[in-house]
């Protein structure tokens, strides 16, 4: 008689102390930042989210293609919640220049290998266009740097602006990480919109931008923002210099 309740009272123990470690691998919080190298292996998700802006059917017939991930963070959920922050390209309805468009999303990955997005909104949106800008300041910047000029209907440098503007409105203004993405309808959150008027680039084991950009609500639209961006061989971009505004 003893020795059972010895036994039992040691299974008590056991069992204490087994309990709290597996409540705690059922509860997910969310991961940092997932490394450059692997955002490819998360294209899949954010398919689904340009998918999802299609089937919305904003704006007609309008429609978005996947250009790059940006960021991604997890959250283990019964399956795989990622919060996803991408790039995508807009084709503008009568053949104009298309906008490229930092959007943000939830997507679910059940456990059956699905998706289902939960949240997915556009937060910004660049496009090609004329604004004020002295041309004369990139010029002698340049004088010496082997930057050449270059088209701003070029994906790169739209990318580049891409960039810039969500490092320098920085996270939580660009609602990166779904953070802030209260709504499925893009047409719900008023997108912040930028031209871009003006874009050189140089080859350095990778690509260096110098992009001007305006803010597209301003009258008339001058083109304050200046940056360099660095475009690696990875694929990864690197704000260098922020000025202007």
């Amino acid at each position: 008689m003893r020795f059972s309740r010895v036994v039992f009272a040691a299974a008590a123990v056991v069992l204490l102390s087994v309990v709290p470690v597996v409540s705690h691998a059922m509860t997910g919080g969310v991961s940092d930042a997932v490394p450059a190298s692997k955002l490819s292996e998360f294209e899949a998700a954010a398919n689904a989210a340009v998918l999802d802006l299609n089937e919305q059917g904003v704006s007609g017939s309008d429609a978005y293609t996947l250009v790059r991930v940006v960021k991604v963070k997890t959250q283990i959920v019964a399956g795989t919640m990622i919060h996803v922050t991408y790039e995508a390209e807009k084709r503008v309805e009568g053949g104009g220049a298309p906008h490229t468009e930092l959007c943000v999303g939830r997507v679910w990955e059940k456990i059956d290998g699905t998706f289902e997005v939960t949240r997915n909104a556009c937060v910004l949106a660049v496009r090609s266009g004329s604004a004020n800008f002295d041309s004369a300041l990139f010029e002698t910047q340049n004088k010496y740097g082997g930057y050449q000029k270059m088209s701003v209907d070029a994906q790169g440098a739209r990318s580049a602006a891409v960039e810039f503007l969500r490092e320098r409105l920085g996270d939580a203004n660009a609602c990166d990480d779904g953070v802030q993405v209260e709504t499925n309808n893009v047409e719900a959150k008023k997108k912040k919109m930028f031209i871009l008027c003006d874009a050189r680039y140089q080859i350095v084991a990778g690509t260096k931008y110098r992009i001007a950009i305006a803010e597209d609500d301003q009258t008339p639209a001058t083109c304050g923002l200046t940056g360099t961006v660095f475009r690696g061989l990875d694929d990864a971009y690197q704000v260098l210099e922020s000025g202007g505004g």
